[in-house]
């Protein structure tokens, strides 16, 4: 007999849907991970009923609907398209975790007048030719700005860009910047995405497919000294194909370097530290939403949502640089501090944010002082920037 797990081969494929819950055809082009995890958890939620106080012959509800919830989880290494600018293979799962993609340029300008004098970042900007966006990094006075076009295009030499009351004129030409990641709450993406297996026996057409559409999720990144970043997470949606069939052929995989936690810079409140892990938890809480349409409900489950959100990071051990940190005081009062973490060289660069990060409880009974072993602190939506965290890749 065959060893499964010697013989096993897996193919991950994955596309946001243009339709929240219609599936969308896979194909080669939608094979771009190599996963070191991705489990089918098939959870089937069939709605059904004990016929003991009801008569069969009424037929009131179905024993079964057609439309079963599923799920797939996935584990995969964290990396850049190694081209500044463009989008990484990771792309559409972030998204399906509720996160919008946002493409950021740059370009040199002259300094501001008017107002305070200062481009902020979240600010709106509007140019010459019909052009506006979002500035996506502070700038006071002449130099780099760095921004995300919305409408009309990429900012050219000469145009004239006004945000907030303040001006300033373009000089030279747009170049790429990197891609950014932020939550979002409005336009969320579903997936739908199939794994599939190849079977013990090696005969392609009887390779297993599990696909599921309508698929959110939720998910961890996973920072470790001198080793890679790591991605997991778990997607619910609607079981759409669980039969044999054919692994893709001619797809090709990423290919960028996968940024290492080595000589990392990571800030807390504008100090450093050395932590020995960070994990990123997005916080989601997954609902996959039921289709009552016909009587009975027989068309089962429609597609995946976010109900709610509650992103933390998890530092431990928690080592500083400089002697006591005292700073930690404005952890412990409630309010905010902003947590930075820089890795990679160029162009393989991943840079995390979160501005606003908040110590919310204590362990009770505890009396040996602020523990920083397992520091977790929640992430609180920016005002201005409307913003829980950023990842940006460049």
């Amino acid at each position: 007999m065959a060893d499964h797990f010697l013989t096993m081969d897996q193919q991950l494929a994955a596309k946001v849907e243009v339709t929240a819950g219609t599936f969308e055809t896979l194909a080669a082009a939608d094979v771009l991970l190599r996963h070191f995890r991705s489990d089918t958890i098939f959870t089937p939620d069939y709605p059904r009923f004990d016929n003991d106080e009801v008569a069969e012959d009424i037929a009131a509800a179905p024993d079964f609907v057609s439309g079963a919830r599923g799920g797939i989880s996935v584990g995969v290494i964290v990396k850049t398209a190694g081209v500044v600018g463009t989008v990484p293979a990771i792309d559409r799962f972030l998204q399906g975790c509720g996160m919008k993609q946002q493409i950021v340029n740059f370009i040199s300008v002259g300094v501001q007048a008017g107002g305070d004098s200062q481009f902020l970042a979240g600010e709106t900007y509007t140019a010459t030719g019909a052009k506006a966006g979002i500035i996506e990094f502070d700038r006071a006075g002449a130099g780099v700005l760095r921004y995300i076009p919305v409408t009309g295009g990429a900012l050219a030499n000469l145009d004239v860009i006004v945000a907030n009351g303040d001006s300033a004129t373009a000089s030279g030409s747009s170049a790429l910047y990197g891609v950014k990641y932020t939550p979002t709450s409005t336009a969320t993406k579903t997936l739908s995405i199939q794994r599939a297996e190849k079977n013990d026996a090696a005969t392609s057409a009887h390779d297993y497919l599990y696909i599921i559409k309508g698929a959110m999720g939720k998910c961890t990144i996973t920072w470790t000294p001198l080793d890679v970043i790591r991605f997991a997470a778990e997607y619910s949606g609607v079981q759409h194909t669980c039969a044999d069939g054919s692994f893709f052929t001619g797809y090709t995989y990423e290919t960028g370097t996968p940024p290492k936690f080595i000589n990392a810079v990571c800030q807390l409140n504008g100090v450093d530290i050395e932590p020995a892990e960070i994990v990123f938890d997005c916080g989601n809480t997954v609902d996959v939403d039921p289709a009552p349409t016909t009587l009975g409900g027989t068309s089962g489950f429609l597609r995946a949502r976010i109900a709610k959100r509650e992103p933390t990071i998890t530092v431990a051990p928690f080592r500083l640089k400089t002697a006591t940190l005292d700073e930690l005081g404005i952890l412990k009062s409630g309010a905010t501090s902003v947590f930075t973490l820089t890795l990679g060289t160029t162009p393989q660069i991943i840079e995390f944010t979160a501005p606003k990060c908040q110590i919310r409880g204590w362990t009770a009974g505890e009396r040996s002082g602020l523990r920083t072993a397992q520091l977790t602190l929640h992430l609180t939506r920016d005002v201005l920037t409307d913003n829980d965290y950023s990842i940006m890749m460049r």
